[in-house]
């Protein structure tokens, strides 16, 4: 049996709220590591990286899934939905897309805390 639109865009806000949290969780988390443990963890130097570039690496891309799905649904809420739910289109788009750039603008700057 085929999804209806009324049983589809309340899955899709739902998604959208899981997702726009856990995207400035990671973000958060990301700048924190890269502030305290990042520095703690050893680096290998003109060798392969060490555990701490790939484990930034990692929350990087992991940060970057979830803002993309974040941003899509944003997407799917606007195709899909009413006039009244723009709102959390605009919402999970925004937050998909800013929490990713701002991440990429501030990880370089990010101080040594330890």
């Amino acid at each position: 049996m085929p999804e209806t639109q009324s049983t589809v865009l309340p899955k899709l806000k739902r998604a959208a709220a899981i997702l726009e949290v856990a995207a400035i969780v990671i973000a958060l988390l990301g700048l924190t590591y890269r502030a305290t443990l990042f520095w703690l963890l050893p680096a290998g130097r003109g060798d392969a990286p060490g555990l701490a570039p790939l484990l930034d690496f990692g929350l990087a891309m992991l940060l970057f899934v979830v803002c993309v799905l974040c941003a899509g649904i944003g997407v799917a809420i606007s195709l899909r939905g009413s006039q009244g739910d723009k709102r959390y289109a605009y919402q999970a788009f925004f937050i998909g897309v800013l929490s990713f750039l701002l991440y990429d603008l501030l990880h370089p700057y990010v101080p040594r805390l330890l």
